[in-house]
């Protein structure tokens, strides 16, 4: 083997293991300080990185959220972080299903910081057509109702 080769190949291997390395330090954050870099990273206008921190976060909060608080109040800023970073990135499907999910979990939610018209725009969109209210009024006035198993 060449030492052209040889160093080519040394470069792979540092270049995979530094990727990994990367991975495993990511994984072993708290969930909050993988918002707060996922957020840092949004700011610095890095939104593929932004995206892929965010992936990694909404993949581990979403199975906790109906056990733990802690899940249920960082996935709505996850998704919605996530949303702005697909905006930024010019995927608007992805953006249109990340606000979906956020509203699905937290009807009510405003988006933070400063938002574009646009994707403040997107999001009320998408709240007019898949956030509703009812008025239930039951009898006897001490009955249960569940609701999607709520």
């Amino acid at each position: 083997m060449t030492v052209g080769r040889r160093a080519s190949v040394w470069c792979l291997v540092l270049v995979i293991a530094g990727g990994a390395a990367a991975r495993a330090g990511a994984q072993s954050l708290t969930p909050e300080a993988q918002l707060a870099q996922a957020r840092s990273q949004f700011d610095a206008l890095n939104y593929e990185a932004a995206a892929a921190t965010l992936d990694q976060l909404i993949a581990a909060l979403d199975p906790l959220v109906p056990k733990y608080a802690a899940a249920a109040r960082l996935l709505p800023t996850a998704y919605e972080l996530r949303a702005r970073s697909r905006f930024g990135l010019g995927n608007a499907d992805g953006a249109n299903a990340d606000f979906r999910a956020l509203l699905k979990l937290a009807p009510g939610y405003t988006l933070t910081g400063q938002v574009s018209q646009r994707v403040a725009r997107m999001l009320e969109d998408i709240r007019k057509t898949s956030v509703g209210k009812i008025v239930l009024n039951l009898s006897p006035v001490d009955a249960d109702l569940d609701l999607d198993g709520i």
